[in-house]
């Protein structure tokens, strides 16, 4: 499935096909460290700092870019989703007795770093902020 979707991000010719297929990468990466694991928090971290990098380069992209129409429907993706969706059924059950070490980001080794970036986050999307409303930046607020 992943290796599908990259496919679709690299031969994707309409902006918005690529940046869905990202986000559904990103949400599948998510749920496999979620399941691997068993931490909510580090697969979230993950989802909150991707996203979130998307959508600013996705807004920049959009606007520089003219208006583009999809292509006509090709009943090659998705016959190619139904071969990959398959196969990933497939491993499933071959996967089961996987287990990864669990570990928790708010132990007092790691505690520290989680703290340090969850700051530097914040302050990233400060400075994002006031740049885009500055008005002469390449980030303009609609």
């Amino acid at each position: 499935m992943a290796m599908f979707l990259g496919m679709m991000i690299i031969w994707g010719s309409h902006p918005l096909m690529m940046m869905g297929g990202l986000v559904i990468l990103v949400l599948m990466i998510f749920l496999h460290l979620y399941f691997s694991l068993v931490s909510l928090w580090v697969g979230y971290l993950l989802v909150l700092v991707m996203l979130s990098g998307i959508l600013v380069i996705f807004s920049y992209m959009l606007s520089l870019i003219p208006n583009l129409a999809f292509e006509e429907f090709n009943l090659f993706m998705p016959m190619l989703l139904l071969v990959f969706a398959g196969y990933s059924i497939y491993e499933k059950f071959y996967m089961d007795n996987v287990s990864l070490y669990t570990y928790s980001i708010w132990v007092s080794e790691l505690s520290s770093m989680t703290f340090y970036l969850v700051s530097l986050l914040l302050l990233l999307m400060v400075i994002v902020l006031f740049l885009s409303i500055m008005g002469k930046g390449s980030l303009r607020v609609y």
